[in-house]
């Protein structure tokens, strides 16, 4: 994934580092939130064993369930095209349709 970054001469590194900041943030919670939808639900266990962890060069998102890798092979009526696969595609999306950090 590419990431621009346009600079006018009134942004100061510092707005424009928190504004990345918060964009990073947002992307995050957008993964967490979509891998949590994409989830099958049966008794609600494995949609709410989603974590997620910021990371020295990004963030990771997990979930320990011991059957989530069957859920994310199709496994499920609910889910035919796993959860994974799906999820990355929208985050995709909303990033694409994020065209540049607010001002």
């Amino acid at each position: 994934m590419q990431v621009r970054v346009k600079f006018g001469q009134t942004r100061s590194f510092e707005k424009f580092t928190k504004q990345f900041e918060n964009f990073f943030d947002s992307v995050r919670d957008q993964t967490i939130k979509t891998a949590r939808a994409n989830t099958p639900i049966r008794s609600g266990f494995a949609r709410s064993q989603w974590t997620k962890q910021d990371k020295s060069n990004g963030f990771e998102v997990k979930n320990k369930t011991p059957y989530i890798g069957m859920l994310d092979r199709g496994r499920s009526k609910q889910a035919k095209q796993g959860i994974s696969k799906p999820t990355a595609r929208k985050v995709a999306g909303y990033i694409k349709n994020t065209r540049r950090i607010s001002r």
